[in-house]
């Protein structure tokens, strides 16, 4: 019984992900990047980060704090194929009121890790488009 909740917390840790990491980042004036690490858990492809918001992204040209980002794998022949669309909010924290300030974050950047194996990803953020 103990071998097997061991065997599954073992499981449970994130395995560290090969291949690097770009950002492309136009919001690098209101907003900075700073990667962590790539891991891999339950087979989902992760990018640690911390999120820098040096002022509010509408100083940036966008209409809210909700930024969009894109992640997207170089292949064989230098296309660039999708991995992952989405969205976060670039208040600090996310939960508080504060406009400002640097965030821990963890990114999906592929909902299935072998889309990259281990191939370069670059990270684009952009202003969100209105709902």
């Amino acid at each position: 019984m103990l071998a097997c909740a061991a065997g599954a917390a073992l499981a449970a840790t994130p395995a560290r992900a090969t291949g690097a990491v770009t950002v492309d980042n136009p919001l690098q004036a209101c907003m900075a990047v700073q990667l962590g690490t790539r891991t891999i858990d339950r087979g989902v492809l992760l990018q640690a980060l911390t999120l820098d918001t040096r002022k509010p992204v509408g100083a940036c040209g966008c209409k809210s704090a909700i930024v969009g980002y894109t992640a997207r794998v170089l292949l064989d022949g230098g296309a660039r194929g999708l991995l992952l669309q989405g969205r976060l909010n670039t208040r600090a924290g996310a939960t508080t009121e504060a406009a400002t300030g640097a965030t821990p974050r963890t990114l999906p950047l592929a909902a299935d890790a072998t889309l990259a194996g281990d191939r370069p990803v670059t990270l684009s953020f952009e202003c969100a488009a209105p709902d």
